[in-house]
């Protein structure tokens, strides 16, 4: 009876992970806006002509391309 159970519970759980990896997800194409803040120091400043530069700033912006934000 043990060895009986045993297997209908390997074949329950068999059969709801097949039909969780069945279920389709779908993604959201819509182009994101992601506000990040900083602090001016070392890594993020804005020069005299008004423009950010920095490591930081550098660094959010190879992200951005990588994930496709904005």
């Amino acid at each position: 009876m043990n060895k009986i159970m045993k297997r209908v519970g390997a074949v329950c759980i068999s059969i709801l992970m097949l039909f969780t990896l069945c279920i389709p997800c779908f993604a959201d194409e819509a182009e994101k806006t992601i506000r990040v803040g900083s602090f001016e120091d070392t890594f993020n400043y804005v020069d005299d002509h008004g423009v950010r530069r920095g490591y930081g700033y550098e660094l959010m912006q190879a992200l951005a391309g990588y994930t496709g934000w904005k």
